[in-house]
């Protein structure tokens, strides 16, 4: 439960800094109900130990952007519906693979076929390693249909203002 309680505790953290990302709390959550060493009630009292500890920050990201944009779904960056569409997919994919390639390297594409390996090789934990690169795959997946961002456009955006006001 104290294990729980924290991994609840520190979900809701990262949710109050980028509640963008609170979808991703499905994932300790997850893990907890994969707790092969316990009941299934003992696994759902730890669910609910969880779910208490992260709802203070939900309710509070949820009253805070009401308060200042007039709903719990608008932030300061806009609308939900704005910031997410599956149009953006195809431009993000071409954005994404463009800057990982140009960082990384093209061999580092080979990250892909990890969860391979973890198959292959099997065993006890096989299920909480899918888990966690289940957990890659969604926050991959949240930002593919989030709203375009060209860094390269945005650089000489902001270097022509710099320059206008100097």
């Amino acid at each position: 439960s104290y294990g729980a309680v924290l991994a609840g505790l520190t979900s809701g953290i990262a949710i109050a800094v980028r509640p963008n990302l609170a979808p991703l709390a499905i994932v300790p959550a997850a893990l907890i109900m994969l707790g092969a060493d316990s009941t299934w009630s003992t696994r759902l009292r730890r669910l609910a130990h969880f779910a208490i500890a992260v709802a203070p920050s939900i309710a509070f990201v949820a009253l805070l952007f009401n308060r200042l944009y007039g709903s719990p779904l608008r932030s300061g960056y806009g609308d939900l519906s704005d910031l997410y569409a599956w149009s953006f997919i195809p431009r993000n994919l071409q954005l994404y693979a463009g800057w990982f390639n140009e960082t990384q390297g093209p061999i580092a594409f080979a990250c892909v076929l990890s969860p391979l390996v973890v198959l292959w090789r099997g065993g006890a934990e096989t299920s909480r390693r899918l888990l966690l690169f289940a957990f890659a795959a969604l926050l991959f997946g949240m930002y593919l249909v989030y709203a375009p961002f060209d860094f390269r456009s945005e650089e000489r955006r902001v270097g022509k203002e710099c320059r206008s006001r100097w």
